[in-house]
C-alpha cells in the first residue's frame, strides 16, 4: 500500500508492477471486479460458492435506486433492487451489472457512482457490498497509469481493496489528484480558480490546525467534486464519510462569476476538515446529545480561517440570530431543541466567539488555543465531552465566558438575549437591535422562519415549502385550507420581497400581526393571495440585531 506522502513514487511504482489475476480460482470470499469505461462501469461479482439468491446491502442505496439504474447482464434473472436470483431458481455463483452514473440524486447521503473528467470516478464501495458478510474490490482493463484513491492511501489498480473499508473512492487517471495539505480530486471539467481555492485553503487549514493543535491525522481531509453541466435542471449534493468530502455538481454554469458558490463550497471543505480532528481523530461522547460542541466549532473556526472582518461579522450575525430564532427559551442543553437542524451550527458558533473574546482578553488565547487545552485534557482515550470544552474555555475566558454559558444552559429568555448581546458588547462586539433599514442578504433564515410560523398556523399536520430563484414554492395545497390551495409560488409579503429584503419582510410580519392587521402573500406572477389572518406564532417573533463587528480578533 502507497501512503499520500509516497504520492510522488506512484508512477514508477505503477510502472513497475505486474497484472494480477483478476479472478483468482478458489476465491474464499465474495469479490467485486470493476472494469470503468467512459460512461459506466461493468461489474462483475464472484462468490465463493453457488446460491439460488443474492441479497444486496440495502442500507446505504436505496432499493428504488438501484432497481432503476441497474440492470442484470444476460437473461433470465430476476432483480427487484435489492434481490438477485434465477428466473428458474437454479444456482449461480457469478453475475454482473453494466453500472452507470447516478440519474438523479436521491434522498440519501452519498451518490453511488459518478464521473470525474474522462476516465475517472468516484464510487462508494457500500453500494456493492452484500447485505451480510466481507467483500473485496478488484479492478480489470485499466491503465497503469490509473490509481486507486480509498481509506487515505493511494495504490496501483492491480492491488485488491477491502471493500467492508474502501468507503467513497475514486478509480481514474492519476492527474485528477493534487495534493495541498489534503488532497483534491476533480476532473479538467472543473475551473482552475474553483480548484486552486478549495486546495490551497484546505493546505493552509491543514497546516494551521496541525501547527496549533500538535495532533496530524494519520488521514488527511479529501475533497472529491464531480460536474455535469448537461444536467437536467439545476442542484448539488454533498457528502462526508470519514475523512472525504464529496461536492456533486449538476446544471449550473461554473464558467462565469462563481465567487459566491465558491464560498460555500470552500466552507463546507474547510468545516468538514475540521471533523478529521473533533469527530475522527478525537471523538465526541455526546456526539448526538451536545452537538452545538464540535458543530460549533466546525463552524466558527472554518468561518474564522478564511473570512475578511465583514464577511465574518456578517456570519456571526446569521448565527447570532438563528440560534436566538431556532433555540427560543430552550437550553441549549436540551438536546430535542438545541441538537436538530441548524440550532447546534448556530448557536454553537455564538458560544465559540464568546469563548474566544472571553480567552482573547482574559489570557490572550484564540479559539484554537482553547481546542488544544480540550485535545490535551481528553487523555488516552481522545474523548471529550462538553464539559470538556466548558473547562477549558472557563479556564481560558474566566468569568465572562461563565456567564455567558450560564444564559445558554438557561435559555434565551427575552431577557437572557438582552443579557447576551450586553455581554458580547462588553467584550468588544458592536452589536445593536436590528431594523427594517438594516436590510443584509445573509438573513436568509428570516423569510424561512416567517414562513413557518406562517404555515403552522393554518397547516394540520405536515407542511413544506421550497426556496426557488423566483421565491418560494410552497407545499400546501392538500393540508392548508382553501387560502393556501394551489401550492403557489410566493415571492413578497405585505410588499416586501422576501428573497431581496429579507429584514424588512420580517418586520413586515412582526409588525402586522402585532397591530392586528392581515398578511398579504404576493405570487412571482405579481397576482396577491387571499389576505390572512396573523398566527400567533408569527406575533411572538423576537427581536432581533445588526451584528456591526464581532470585536477585534486577530487571523488565525
Amino acid at each position: 500500500m502507497i501512503r499520500l506522502a509516497l504520492f510522488l513514487v506512484l508512477a514508477f511504482a505503477v510502472a513497475c508492477s505486474k497484472p494480477q489475476p483478476v479472478l483468482p480460482e478458489g476465491v474464499e470470499q465474495l469479490t467485486v471486479t470493476l472494469s470503468p469505461e467512459e460512461e459506466s462501469i461493468l461489474a462483475i461479482w464472484q462468490l465463493p460458492e453457488a446460491v439460488t439468491e443474492f441479497a444486496f446491502n440495502e442500507g446505504d442505496m436505496p432499493v428504488s435506486q438501484r432497481e432503476s439504474d441497474w440492470t442484470p447482464a444476460g437473461e433470465g434473472w430476476v432483480f427487484d433492487g435489492q434481490t438477485l436470483s434465477r428466473e428458474d431458481g437454479s444456482a449461480f455463483q457469478e453475475f454482473s451489472f453494466t453500472l452507470p452514473a447516478a440519474s438523479m440524486f436521491y434522498d440519501r447521503y452519498y451518490v453511488p457512482a459518478s464521473k470525474v473528467g474522462k476516465g475517472g470516478w468516484v464510487i462508494f464501495a457500500n453500494m456493492l457490498a452484500p447485505a451480510e458478510g466481507d467483500f473485496e474490490v478488484r479492478f480489470d482493463g485499466l491503465p497503469e497509469s490509473n490509481v486507486i484513491y480509498g481509506e487515505g492511501e493511494i495504490t496501483s489498480p492491480n492491488e485488491p481493496r477491502d471493500g467492508n473499508t474502501l468507503g467513497i473512492f475514486y478509480v481514474g487517471p492519476a492527474e485528477n489528484l493534487s495534493m495541498e495539505g489534503g488532497i483534491l480530486i476533480a476532473g479538467p471539467e472543473i475551473p482552475d480558480a474553483i480548484r486552486n481555492d478549495i486546495s490551497g485553503n484546505l493546505e493552509n487549514a491543514v497546516t494551521k490546525l496541525t501547527d496549533a493543535w500538535g495532533y496530524a491525522p494519520e488521514i488527511p481531509p479529501a475533497v472529491i467534486i464531480t460536474y455535469d453541466q448537461n444536467w437536467h435542471g439545476q442542484s448539488w449534493k454533498g457528502g462526508v464519510l470519514e475523512e472525504v468530502i464529496t461536492f456533486h455538481l449538476r446544471g449550473m454554469d461554473l464558467s462565469g462569476d462563481t465567487s459566491e458558490f465558491t464560498d460555500h463550497l470552500r466552507n463546507t471543505s474547510l468545516h468538514e476538515a475540521i471533523h478529521v480532528w473533533n469527530g475522527t481523530l478525537f471523538e465526541s461522547s455526546e456526539n448526538s446529545e451536545q452537538s452545538w460542541v464540535h458543530e460549533g466549532a466546525a463552524e466558527y473556526i472554518a468561518n474564522r480561517l478564511w473570512m475578511d472582518d465583514n464577511t465574518f461579522n456578517a456570519a456571526v450575525q446569521k448565527a447570532l440570530n438563528g440560534c436566538i430564532l431556532q433555540l427560543g427559551d430552550h437550553s441549549i442543553r436540551d438536546t430535542e431543541i438545541a441538537s436538530r437542524g441548524q440550532t447546534p451550527y448556530r448557536c454553537g458558533h455564538v458560544v465559540h466567539l464568546a469563548a474566544e473574546l472571553s480567552a482573547l482578553k482574559h489570557t490572550g488565547k484564540n479559539v484554537l488555543g482553547i481546542w488544544k487545552d480540550v485535545y490535551d485534557a481528553a487523555g488516552d482515550e481522545r474523548v471529550y465531552d462538553s464539559a470538556t470544552f466548558v473547562s477549558a474555555a472557563e479556564a481560558e475566558g474566566g468569568a465572562p465566558f461563565s456567564g455567558i454559558m450560564t444564559l445558554f444552559n438557561k435559555g434565551l429568555t427575552p431577557e437572557n438575549r438582552a443579557a447576551l448581546v450586553a455581554d458580547l458588547v462588553a467584550l468588544g462586539a458592536d452589536i445593536v437591535p436590528l431594523t427594517p433599514e438594516s436590510e443584509t442578504p445573509y438573513e436568509t433564515t428570516l423569510p424561512v422562519t416567517v414562513l413557518r410560523e406562517l404555515l403552522i398556523g393554518y397547516c394540520e399536520g405536515g407542511y413544506g415549502f421550497t426556496r426557488m430563484q423566483e421565491g418560494f414554492a410552497l407545499d400546501t395545497a392538500q393540508r392548508c385550507g382553501d387560502a393556501l390551495a394551489g401550492d403557489p409560488l410566493v415571492s413578497s409579503l405585505n410588499g416586501h420581497d422576501l428573497l431581496k429584503t429579507p429584514v424588512a419582510a420580517y418586520f413586515a410580519a412582526r409588525e402586522a400581526c402585532q397591530a392586528g392587521e392581515p398578511l398579504l402573500l404576493t405570487r412571482a406572477d405579481g397576482a396577491a393571495l387571499e389576505p390572512l389572518e396573523c398566527p400567533e406564532g408569527l406575533a411572538a417573533l423576537p427581536e432581533l440585531y445588526d451584528v456591526r463587528s464581532a470585536g477585534t480578533l486577530p487571523p488565525l
